[in-house]
């Protein structure tokens, strides 16, 4: 995996917390795809190969653990009644969600807690991604205008926001 990927699922762990996993759906789409070249005798469409079947083993094994342990969900996407099956899955999920839970680690950071956003594990695993992109860039020579807007945007999450504080008005 890409180290852009890398960094997503990483913010994506931080926003869901362990409790927010139930609410999130994770998919393969396309995997039955057969690339120009390979025998369809031996890879009919609509069912995938050995070498992806190992790949998906890879991702829910290695990568997407902690998620599906968490309580996330996963769908193979191999058309669209699997397409359908898995909105009305969603959607279903949704209905049965109590709406005074919050669900998600960064609701309860935000609106519970009153932290500021950098304060909150999504803002430190936003930081760590920007500073990891940054030294990437750094490192391979990259483009000058993305390392100086990698600069910006860590330097702006950086900057500790303390959270708003209500008063009464006197009367």
């Amino acid at each position: 995996m890409s180290v852009d990927v890398l960094m997503s699922l990483s913010i994506l762990k931080a926003l869901c917390g362990k409790l927010g996993w139930k609410h999130v759906w994770l998919a393969t789409t396309q995997w039955t795809f057969i690339p120009a070249g390979h025998d369809e005798d031996k890879h009919p469409i609509g069912q995938a190969s050995k070498g992806l079947e190992e790949r998906e083993a890879h991702l829910k094994d290695v990568y997407w653990k902690e998620c599906l342990e968490g309580g996330a969900h996963y769908r193979r996407i191999q058309g669209h009644s699997s397409e359908r099956a898995l909105i009305g899955d969603i959607l279903t999920s949704l209905g049965d969600m109590d709406d005074n839970l919050v669900g998600f680690a960064i609701q309860k950071e935000l609106q519970q807690d009153r932290l500021a956003f950098p304060n909150t594990e999504t803002g430190k695993a936003m930081k760590s991604c920007l500073m990891r992109a940054l030294e990437e860039e750094i490192k391979s020579g990259g483009d000058r205008e993305r390392i100086e807007a990698l600069k910006r945007q860590h330097k702006e999450l950086t900057k500790t926001a303390q959270p708003k504080r209500r008063f009464a008005r006197k009367q």
